[in-house]
């Protein structure tokens, strides 16, 4: 299994985008990397049933795809259309990477490889329709659920993402300093 590290300032769209034309065509989990070491003595990627790992996607208690047992994934593997990309565009994977409020030591992009038979298992969001589950939360075309945990034999490769602060937007962020 393949780890890549990928640093950059949150203004070089640049890397951004070569990263995410990386991830077309793919299912992926992102974890904080925090959780790293513990996915990989676990061997597998757990639900996050009793909240174990950390997490900055949603609130804890009303992710659809957890309140079910699952691993919620990101699928990046359907055509992109406008209203695709528009709910992509709402859970943004690099989210928990970006400085400040979010991933002060970045996120573990978990690419999972192309197999037909994890494929066959995963559920898709229409299901949260089906349900009338609206008080919880998903990203409709974007976010699907595994049940049951994902052996690590399953990763094809390890992308660790580290987004660091501009330096000149740190510093227009800056409060000005009060004189007397």
């Amino acid at each position: 299994m393949k780890t890549t590290n990928y640093i950059f300032v949150e203004t070089e769209q640049e890397k951004k985008s070569e990263l995410l034309y990386k991830l077309n065509g793919y299912v992926f989990h992102v974890s904080n990397i925090e959780n790293l070491n513990s996915i990989k003595m676990d061997k597998q990627i757990n639900p996050n049933i009793d909240k174990r790992y950390t997490t900055q996607f949603g609130y804890m208690n009303s992710g659809f795809f957890r309140n079910r047992g699952c691993v919620s994934l990101f699928d990046y593997r359907s055509e992109v259309t406008e209203e695709v990309q528009s709910h992509r565009n709402r859970l943004d994977p690099f989210q928990a990477a970006r400085p400040g409020v979010y991933g002060k030591d970045g996120i573990v992009i978990f690419l999972i490889k192309r197999d037909l038979n994890f494929y066959k298992e995963l559920i898709l969001w229409d299901k949260w329709n089906e349900e009338n589950a609206w008080q919880e939360q998903i990203v409709p075309y974007v976010e699907v659920g595994y049940p049951k945990p994902i052996s690590i034999n399953l990763i094809e490769e390890i992308i660790c993402v580290k987004i660091n602060e501009d330096p000149f937007i740190k510093i227009l962020r800056r409060k000005p300093s009060s004189r007397s």
